[in-house]
């Protein structure tokens, strides 16, 4: 994860970090909700899933973390900028609770955001395939579209790592996200 401030706001170096301390972690979440939408799915010969795909996603047990640090990034940007969990906080002074408080509420807003973003199952597949056939012709073309994908999904100028300009599509009336706020 690149730490760093992604909107004129961005001043919650706590959460950066503690978004950070767990980076690795939430990767997992996102692929594992992706090879499980993949598997799932009744209509693989559409998708074009085959069975060496199913068979690399199935035991993929470790990978290269850069494929998904865009999604991963623009993620954590964008749950920084519109849901600030450290403003709803009744027990601020304890700084050890707090940073408790926002990983598990980063966690929480990963683990919907992962089951809506693999509710597409060609952005479910362009996840899979990004993470299994990572540094090849396929795996950069599944990054593109992984990339377009989040770009649109949370208000990203294309091609950058910043400037979170825009409210996400359905952000607004998502009952999860006012969940994993506290009930912004």
């Amino acid at each position: 994860m690149i730490v760093g401030e992604c909107f004129p706001s961005d001043t919650d170096k706590d959460l950066m970090h503690a978004q950070s301390e767990v980076y690795l972690e939430q990767l997992w979440v996102l692929f594992e909700e992706a090879r499980r939408a993949i598997v799932d799915t009744k209509s693989k010969s559409q998708l074009g899933v085959d069975a060496w795909l199913m068979s690399d996603a199935l035991k993929t047990e470790r990978f290269d973390h850069r494929p998904l640090q865009r999604l991963h990034d623009l993620m954590a940007a964008s749950f920084r900028r519109w849901l600030r969990p450290a403003e709803q906080i009744p027990f601020a002074d304890d700084a050890e609770a707090v940073r408790r408080f926002k990983i598990k509420s980063w966690r929480s807003y990963v683990a919907s955001e992962a089951r809506s973003l693999c509710a597409d199952a060609g952005l479910a597949k362009a996840i899979v395939v990004a993470v299994v056939r990572a540094n090849t012709d396929e795996g950069y073309a599944a990054e593109a579209i992984l990339s377009s994908a989040v770009d649109e999904r949370y208000g990203a100028k294309p091609g950058t790592w910043s400037d979170i300009s825009e409210v996400p599509p359905g952000l607004a009336d998502d009952e999860d996200f006012e969940t994993v706020a506290g009930g912004a």
